[in-house]
């Protein structure tokens, strides 16, 4: 099994599902082993990406350049690295993981 998040030094990251043309963004749950993130941005020339971490960024209390799209970019499946207190963000996360 996966791990959700992954503590670093500067940070962490997570391993998200993304839902693209949502009717609302917003976190949903827990699918297959990676947090769930329906967005209502379609996944056309990389608005989803970005509507992805910039809903990140507002969740996690941190600026935009602080989230950074690690793998996944033409895939539900994506992996992102939160710049920051490690410890603050992953008590955030294990809080929207434990919803």
């Amino acid at each position: 099994m996966k791990e959700i998040i992954a503590r670093a030094k500067d940070g962490i990251s997570l391993n998200l599902y993304i839902q693209p043309g949502a009717s609302q963004t917003g976190f949903a749950g827990v699918y297959n082993d990676r947090l769930k993130v329906r967005v209502q941005a379609r996944a056309i020339e990389g608005a989803a990406n970005k509507s992805v971490c910039d809903f990140i960024s507002q969740q996690f209390h941190v600026t935009k350049s602080s989230v950074i799209l690690m793998k996944g970019a033409r895939s539900r499946e994506k992996q992102v690295f939160i710049n920051g207190d490690a410890e603050t963000l992953a008590q955030t996360a294990q809080g929207l993981i434990d919803q």
